[in-house]
């Protein structure tokens, strides 16, 4: 049996009750809101009075659920989201810059909702703009299974040498009236790999000068819908729909003057209703057991409009409402469309 003296006593119980001190005045600086400035500091507490400088600054002191919000046009800096937060700038210049790795990167818990709103997201020699490939570990049960929830709104993601957007781990991505443009690979990719689901919406984005579009390549499951979207001069296809888990709808869409406007392959499915594909090599390509449903939908004035390539073909299926017309060949490879008509 071991006997303290009294300063041997109170030493043993000082020890818990410093770290429980600790860990009461680390959460007291958590705040449902914080704010950042270009005159700010991170030794600041981040309130309006005294904002933070950078956003990884403020983020070590936004509850749970709380929100980053923009006072004056600044620079902030690349951050790691690593809760549910909202990051937001309105009305004002936000930048966030990356000289090299992710601008922003995302891992927080699954069950995690993460929005951002009015940033512009540069690359000068960064790899990705927004980076999600797996959440952390589940908090409730269920959360697994719904995965990380990001929110993109009204923001730019421009200049990185890999994918402006990356949502490659189980979840939801749902973007906005955002322009990304002029990345290295795609401009919104999503990849997931075998076992993983991934949700998307895309709505009154620009995906211009990126080497594809909108990308759904994955082994695992993706079923993507995009509308009032215009994929522009990318280098290779505006839109994307390869693997057997994989289903892109486009709706109120245009696609033009890249080398393909929509490939589907791989046994990929993509809906195509009220959408403009022009002024590609190919306007819709679809090889290896892909497949197409067009509704309502413009091929015009490409080199070839539709091919189904030999010797791997897919299906293309009609509703007849269709025109295909002024391109320097308007249907080339076997002719497997569910109805004969344009």
């Amino acid at each position: 049996m071991s006997h303290l003296s009294p300063v041997g006593r109170a030493r043993s119980l000082s020890l818990p009750l410093a770290l429980l001190l600790l860990f009461c005045a680390g959460a007291a600086q958590a705040a449902p809101q914080t704010f950042v400035s270009a005159k700010g500091d991170d030794a600041n507490p981040c309130d309006q009075d005294k904002p933070c400088r950078t956003f990884a600054g403020a983020l070590l002191k936004t509850d749970v659920g709380g929100e980053v919000a923009v006072l004056d046009a600044g620079e902030y800096g690349p951050f790691k989201v690593t809760h549910s937060v909202k990051v937001t700038a309105e009305g004002v210049y936000a930048g966030v810059t990356a000289l090299s790795g992710d601008a922003v990167e995302l891992a927080p818990p699954a069950g995690s909702v993460v929005a951002l709103r009015g940033l512009t997201i540069t690359g000068k020699g960064g790899v990705r703009g927004i980076n999600y490939l797996a959440p952390g570990p589940s908090r409730e049960e269920g959360d697994a299974e719904a995965g990380v929830t990001l929110h993109v709104e009204g923001c730019t993601v421009s200049g990185f040498g890999d994918s402006g957007i990356a949502f490659h781990g189980q979840g939801s991505l749902f973007v906005k009236d955002t322009t990304v443009r002029g990345n290295g690979s795609d401009g919104i990719g999503l990849r997931p790999a075998s076992g993983v689901r991934v949700r998307a919406s895309v709505v009154n984005c620009r995906l211009e000068k990126n080497f594809s579009g909108l990308v759904a390549y994955a082994d695992g499951e993706v079923h993507a819908a995009a509308r009032d979207t215009v994929a522009a001069g990318n280098k290779d296809v505006g839109f994307v729909a390869t693997g057997p888990g994989v289903h892109v709808q486009l709706q109120d869409c245009v696609a033009t003057h890249q080398n393909n406007g929509l490939t589907a392959a791989a046994s990929g499915r993509a809906t195509v209703e009220g959408c403009l594909l022009s002024n590609h090599k190919v306007g819709i390509w679809v090889i290896n057991g892909g497949k197409v449903f067009l509704s309502g939908t413009t091929v015009s004035d490409n080199e070839v409009g539709l091919d189904n390539f030999q010797p791997n073909p897919g299906s293309v299926y009609t509703f007849a409402n269709n025109r295909l017309f002024n391109n320097g060949v308007n249907a080339q490879g076997k002719p497997s469309f569910i109805a004969q008509q344009f």
